[in-house]
């Protein structure tokens, strides 16, 4: 089961993503971010008190997973996590080019490796 006790956020990454329909505007962070023990514990309850139960999310492409470029690039931040700004711009701007809803709002996006 998972504890928010034994979890400590190794990396953070923020974006603004708009809604391309309505011209608005994506904006990338210079780098990853860090936080001390008090900021800590506020990001990872305001990330994780949300989830009620453990909930999990497939990652589905009809033909070739590794043609799905949200796997790709969360696969590459797995395999490496000194990749995850890097892989957070290319979630950002594949978030952003599926922005295309007039109900879509802009926000925040956050990309974050918790250890442990």
């Amino acid at each position: 089961m998972l504890t928010i006790f034994d979890i400590k956020i190794e990396i953070l990454s923020i974006h603004v993503v708009g809604n391309k329909l309505r011209d608005e505007n994506i904006q990338f962070s210079k780098s990853t971010f860090l936080t001390d023990d008090n900021i800590q514990n506020l990001l990872i309850n305001y990330f994780l008190t949300p989830f009620k139960s453990n909930e999990y999310f497939n990652l589905y492409h009809e033909s070739d997973l590794n043609l799905n470029e949200v796997f790709v690039y969360v696969n590459r931040i797995f395999n490496n996590s000194e990749n995850l700004f890097e892989q957070s711009v290319n979630l950002a701007k594949h978030l952003y080019e599926k922005s295309i809803h007039p109900k879509i709002k802009g926000g925040e996006f956050y990309t974050v490796y918790f250890k442990d």
